[in-house]
């Protein structure tokens, strides 16, 4: 099946799948004292399908289990949530993304295996569409699922008549015309016309494909001195991930910058962490709004507070703060997390406050701290942190 027309196939069913939940709702709870799925990331947020070579998308999912760190019994298994009703020969071109069983945590969906472009490709606009991918993952003794939803823009090519896309020059914008008699040739060889898109020199603007600087815009341009974010001769847009730019904890600091943060790759080692307990500071960053980006700290065991000084109220502000009980250890019943980014409009919504402390009298080794971020359009990050 060719790629417009699998791509016009597809467009009723993203337009289906768009109304389905992005991510099911986490518990309340912090603690996390069984199997959890606590986020699903794709890593880009958004792909460019338009893009060459068609891209890969590595989807993640950050599963814990704390009787088993390492998931040595876990079993898991990824596939399509498409909606009730979906093309069969639709459903079946979509599964050839997926990679043959057995999978684990980390699946990549190859879109250049599952689509080729076809020769006569233009340059369309470009819309949304989402693929959902089902997550599950079992142990012998529990199980838990997760739906994630891959966000990518797809050329939206139109119909098969003669208003756009055809082989003559009856209407504007001919994507593939072979000469000058209309406006926007693209793949023209000569500047006759405004916009050349694969021209060979800069007699004019936006010359896609240009070999230099001098006009604005140059896609598939040579080095980064225009167009940031030029990938594969196509702008990167749409959502991104949130990122956690670096993470203070006590006198210690970890930045992305300096490499010291690998993210879904790996844990942070922290070492060993007093009674007293440990504030996080945590500097984040996103393309959206930050005031609208979620940031929780999870936990595998210990109190999200600092030790009450003396037995009287403690922690940070606006966090759990009640004296600790036989009942309570931690001081909070509620349970939950200490000050995570205030309610007041004047607070700097790119830092955000947490602490952390080892229930008493018990060693912090052992316990996993997961600083995770969730952006409104679906996008997640996480950084796993592991005293010692």
């Amino acid at each position: 099946m060719k790629t417009r027309t699998a791509l016009r196939a597809l467009a009723p069913v993203f337009a289906a799948i768009g109304v389905l939940s992005c991510f099911p709702e986490l518990p309340d709870s912090t603690l996390v004292n069984n199997l959890r799925v606590l986020a699903v990331q794709s890593d880009p947020a958004t792909a460019n399908l338009f893009a060459f070579p068609l891209p890969s998308v590595t989807v993640t999912a950050l599963v814990v289990d704390p009787e088993d760190p390492e998931l040595s019994d876990a079993t898991h298994a990824w596939s399509l949530e498409l909606p009730e009703g979906a093309d069969n020969q639709v459903a079946e071109q979509l599964q050839r993304l997926l990679p043959p069983e057995p999978h684990g945590p980390t699946l990549i969906l190859d879109f250049a295996a599952g689509f080729a472009r076809d020769d006569e490709d233009g340059l369309p606009e470009l819309v949304e569409g989402i693929l959902p991918l089902r997550y599950e993952v079992e142990t012998p003794r529990d199980q838990r699922s997760a739906v994630k939803l891959v966000h990518f823009l797809l050329p939206d090519l139109g119909d098969d008549d003669d208003s756009a896309g055809d082989d003559d020059d009856s209407s504007s914008l001919p994507w593939g015309d072979d000469d000058d008699s209309a406006s926007f040739p693209w793949g023209d060889d000569d500047d006759s016309s405004a916009f050349p898109w694969g021209d060979d020199d800069d007699s004019s603007a936006f010359p896609w494909g240009d070999d230099d600087d001098s006009a604005s815009f140059p896609w598939g341009d040579d080095d980064d001195s225009s167009s940031p974010g030029d990938s594969g001769g196509a702008l990167q847009v749409g959502n991104q991930n949130p990122e956690i730019l670096s993470i203070t904890i006590g006198e210690q600091v970890f930045s992305t910058q300096a490499g010291q943060l690998p993210g879904v790759d790996g844990p942070v080692l922290i070492g060993a962490v007093p009674e007293d307990g440990v504030s996080l500071r945590i500097e984040v960053g996103d393309d959206g709004e930050l005031d609208a980006l979620d940031v929780q700290v999870f936990r595998t065991a210990g109190c999200p507070n600092l030790k009450p000084e003396g037995g009287a109220r403690g922690g940070l502000p606006g966090g759990p703060s009640s004296a600790a009980s036989d009942s309570d250890p931690c001081g909070d019943e509620a349970g939950g997390f200490a000050f995570g980014g205030g309610s007041d409009e004047d607070e700097d919504q790119s830092v955000r406050e947490f602490a952390w402390r080892p229930l008493p009298g018990v060693s912090s080794v052992g316990t996993r701290l997961f600083v995770v971020l969730r952006d409104e359009d679906g996008g997640q990050a996480w950084q796993e942190l592991r005293p010692e």
